[in-house]
């Protein structure tokens, strides 16, 4: 506190989040702005078997470099994917307009 006391603080629900966030294949919205991610299909099929009911994927900042090398198989594993975010990511390659038609990015309504 700001008179220097130690007060005791309670985690209401504590539990249940940590059960939550326990099971990733569950997630649908993963949050990573800055977290230096870059080419996450290793081995090809981990990531859709990790998160394969994920619809939002926030990236920015991340380390793509390359959207044909880095971005189209994470579009490609996350076939839920609806909303995903990789500004400010040094991407090279990217095509314009981004092939959002394309079967590999069938579900994706959002594109930043």
């Amino acid at each position: 506190t700001s008179s220097e006391q130690q007060v005791p603080v309670d985690f209401v629900g504590r539990d249940e989040v940590a059960r939550r966030f326990d099971d990733v294949a569950a997630l649908r919205g993963a949050f990573v702005p800055d977290a230096n991610v870059g080419y996450a299909c290793e081995p090809p099929g981990s990531l859709a078997a990790a998160a394969p009911n994920l619809a939002e994927l926030d990236a920015s900042g991340g380390l793509f470099s390359d959207w044909w090398v880095d971005v189209t198989p994470i579009a490609a594993e996350l076939v839920r994917l609806e909303t995903l975010n990789v500004s400010r990511a040094p991407l090279m390659h990217v095509p314009t307009p981004a092939p959002m038609t394309a079967p590999t990015f069938a579900a994706l309504r959002v594109l930043v």
